[in-house]
């Protein structure tokens, strides 16, 4: 697991990581079978007050 485009040394990076541990997945499966697959999780902060 990585992130791809971040802001380092902020915190938000490792948030996300955090964020996304946490997230439950099921097993993609085709023809009854598990298979191997690449997700993207895009994670949009907002900052409120600014």
């Amino acid at each position: 697991m990585s992130v791809l485009k971040g802001i380092s040394n902020t915190g938000l990076n490792e948030a996300v990581m955090t964020a996304i541990k946490m997230t439950k997945f099921k097993s993609a499966k085709q023809l009854n079978r598990a298979v191997d697959v690449w997700i993207s999780n895009p994670v949009n902060f907002q900052l409120n007050g600014y």
